[in-house]
């Protein structure tokens, strides 16, 4: 814990941040709200936060859900607005607890993200109507 809470003095290797991410998804409060504060410290020093932001963006691609989960949740610790396509994207496509992650992330990234978040919700409610009986796309087959 008291590692976390120094914030540090050279830049975070791609396995530490991705360690560090990890963290966010303990379920303690202590450990939760000090890798947050880790992230955010990031957040205010350019060089470590480009470096952070390539590292959170990586974990998006991963093959396990928790690993994106946690990539999902650094960004908006990162307050990542440069993130916000992945983010919309995830959410049109990954699984359900991904998908909720990417959702939080892009509301917490203020007014832009929730318009982006609105986007995918308007886009989402329009597809049943799509393939609803008796539409084009129904009967085309």
């Amino acid at each position: 814990m008291n590692t976390l809470r120094q914030p540090p003095e050279h830049r975070l290797r791609r396995e530490g941040l991705h360690a560090v991410a990890k963290l966010l998804k303990d379920p303690r409060g202590k450990v939760l709200s000090s890798t947050s504060s880790v992230l955010k410290g990031l957040a205010a020093q350019p060089k470590q936060r480009e470096q952070a932001l390539v590292h959170c963006l990586e974990l998006l691609e991963d093959e396990d859900i928790d690993t994106r989960v946690c990539g999902c949740k650094a960004l908006a610790c990162l307050k990542a607005k440069e993130s916000i396509e992945q983010l919309v994207y995830i959410c049109q496509t990954d699984k359900e607890d991904v998908r909720d992650a990417a959702k939080q992330a892009l509301l917490a990234l203020g007014e832009e993200g929730k318009m982006a978040y609105r986007h995918v919700e308007i886009s989402q409610e329009s597809l049943p109507r799509l393939f609803a009986p008796g539409s084009m796309a129904s009967t085309a087959f």
